[in-house]
């Protein structure tokens, strides 16, 4: 149970594993990347494409949307990882400005 007031977002479920590629979590390589712009390297890649169009849209990351992009690339890469993130999430919490406003 997440205390009041509080938000876990954490790079797996109870029951799975998190994975690492030579010591970098995929989870954080996602969180940067979405931080970095949301690019992940994949041409045309419909997750990335409708990340920077909200970010661009609200001038803004939220985490709602930064957990939407990670959880979208981790799951792709790795069908049974999936970050969750539970607690308070009744309003936006801002992670990041984008300039775009």
């Amino acid at each position: 149970m997440v205390p009041e007031g509080s938000i876990l977002w954490a790079s797996s479920r109870g029951s799975e594993e998190s994975a690492d590629d030579n010591g970098r979590s995929l989870f954080t390589f996602y969180i940067v990347k979405g931080l970095e712009g949301g690019n992940c390297g994949t041409n045309n890649c419909s997750h990335c494409q409708s990340f920077r169009q909200e970010a661009k849209d609200t001038g803004a990351i939220y985490l709602n949307l930064l957990h939407e992009y990670v959880f979208n690339h981790v799951t792709r890469d790795l069908p049974l990882q999936r970050p969750s993130l539970n607690g308070q999430l009744e309003q936006r919490y801002w992670v990041a400005y984008t300039g775009d406003q």
